[in-house]
Formats: structure tokens, sequence, C-alpha cells
């Protein structure tokens, strides 16, 4: 019997109930399998990623059905662990064990949430600490354009409108991606480089050419 590992890596679309968002994770993370059939080549480990991924990706969609927040993925490790070994009933090989190492919004989910985070530190202030924060805030940014020279100041401007523009379209494209995957579900993951089913090398279209089954 032979041992081997696969790491996984992929991009993530969730919908975190705590922030109301679609965040986009990154995760990465790692499967040891045992297989009397396979010695862990090249082809081998691309396929335990292959399925196993498949696996990672329907429970993302359930657990984010069930409002579990991104936050609280990584203690969800036994759920994920069981979904990939799940996932290779049949196929000759054993998850001896499944870790996540990570699972982080990526940079722009990452900002976004943490100006929602200031947003909600800001709501639980008094209304006299409110008061008095936007006053220094206001007075810090009249401050800072009282130093920029005209030019300075109307490049500050062009590239705050250059963000807000930017933030609209990644929001747009969140959104897109998100109902792509909502309307596809699993199907909406690309196509597998193998067979889900009998592990041989994927040659296009919605069924394997050598079991019958559909990707």
């Amino acid at each position: 019997m032979s041992n081997f590992k696969a790491n996984i890596s992929t991009r993530v679309m969730y919908y975190d109930p705590e922030y109301k968002m679609h965040v986009t994770l990154m995760v990465t993370g790692s499967a040891d399998v045992s297989s009397d059939s396979r010695t862990g080549n090249v082809d081998d480990i691309e396929y335990v990623m292959t399925v196993a991924t498949t696996a990672l990706m329907e429970k993302f969609a359930e657990l984010s059905q069930e409002n579990v927040s991104y936050k609280d993925l990584m203690g969800r490790n036994a759920d994920f662990a069981k979904a990939v070994a799940d996932s290779f009933t049949g196929k000759d090989i054993v998850v001896n064990s499944f870790v996540f190492d990570a699972i982080n919004p990526d940079e722009k989910s990452q900002n976004i949430i943490d100006q929602r985070e200031k947003l909600k530190a800001f709501n639980s202030l008094s209304e006299e600490e409110k008061r008095k924060k936007m006053e220094e805030t206001n007075r810090a940014a009249q401050e800072y354009l009282n130093r920029l020279t005209p030019e300075q100041r109307q490049k500050a401007e062009e590239e705050a409108q250059k963000r807000m523009q930017e933030m609209a379209a990644e929001r747009d494209k969140m959104i897109a991606e998100a109902r792509a995957v909502a309307a596809g579900g699993a199907a909406a993951v690309s196509a597998p480089k193998f067979c889900t089913n009998c592990g041989a090398p994927s040659k296009g279209g919605k069924f394997c050419t050598n079991c019958g089954q559909p990707y």
C-alpha cells in the first residue's frame, strides 16, 4: 500500500451571514491518503486534489446555506475531512486525514470586512462619542487637504473616484459569481481534469469517456 499527500489550494466564493456579503476565500490544506493501486505519482496526486476540491466546494456551499460565518469554518475541519473521505468511497483510496492550513479572505474582501468592522464599532458608540469622532475625522481630513497643492488635491480626488469605481466593479463581479455558483452548484466549479468516479483523464464534455459517469 502506498501513502502520499496531496496539497489543496483553491479559491471559494462564500456567503457570510455575519457581514451579509459574498467573501472570496483563499483556502489551503492537505490530504494524507493510502491506496493499493496508486503509487502517489503526479497524476495520482492531481486526481486526489481534483476529487477532494470538488468535495470541499460542495461542503462550503452547504455550510453557506446553514449561515456559518467564514470565521468559524476552520473549526468545522472535521466536517470537511468527512466530506473528503466520503468522496473517495469505492475509489481504492483511503483518506487518513484532511487538515486545513488556512481559510482567509482575499485582500479585497478583507478590506471590505475591515470597513464594516469599523462601521460596526462606530455604530456602537454613544451619540456624543460619534459626534466627537466625526469632528476628529473631519479635522484630520481638512488638515490633510490644506497641506496639498491644487495639483495634489486634484490627484487625490481622482484616485478616490477611481477607487470607488473599482469597488463598485468588484461588488458587481462578486454578485455575478455568487449567482453563477447558486445557479450551477458544484457545476460552477471548473471541469475536473480527472473523472471523480474512475480517475481517467477528462477529455471534455459532460461525461467520462472511460466509465460514462457525468462530471
